[in-house]
């Protein structure tokens, strides 16, 4: 459970490593990741996947926005 999660965070942050959470689909998974100062997260809830020219074409938009590094988190 969310025991296990903290603790993976907690070993992450000692070594010094970027924690990113995989296969996230509830926004009440996104706010506890948020409790536990989870880095970054990934999975359904933010977006599906897509085929290659659909995710270049992506990656085009967002490197042409403002700031243009896409999306955080």
């Amino acid at each position: 459970g969310w025991e296990i999660v903290r603790m993976i965070i907690a070993l992450a942050r000692y070594k010094g490593a970027l924690v990113v959470a995989e296969g996230v689909e509830e926004p009440a998974q996104a706010e506890r990741l948020r409790e536990l100062e989870c880095d970054r997260a990934q999975g359904f809830l933010y977006g599906r996947p897509l085929e290659a020219p659909a995710a270049e074409e992506l990656l085009r938009r967002q490197s042409a926005a403002p700031g243009g590094e896409g999306a955080a988190n």
